[in-house]
């Protein structure tokens, strides 16, 4: 879900942050900010993965999110 805060305190300022909702994103747009705001892993799969053995995962075929720390 998402909202729009409209603060303005002049008539011009208004404008603009109503203008702000006829923006149009290209897919190259979207594909950035889906990539740059891609959510993490919750605790404790994170920190699993960082502790885990690569190799009895490499082993299993299973693949890690983040390098094994060891």
């Amino acid at each position: 879900m998402s909202s729009v805060l409209i603060g303005a305190s002049s008539a011009s300022q208004l404008q603009d942050n109503l203008g702000a909702a006829d923006v149009k994103l290209t897919a190259d747009d979207l594909a950035q900010l889906d990539a740059a705001t891609k959510p993490t892993s919750p605790y404790p799969n994170w920190f699993t993965d960082r502790v885990a053995d690569g190799k009895v995962y490499a082993a299993l075929g299973l693949s890690l999110a983040t390098p094994p720390v060891r």
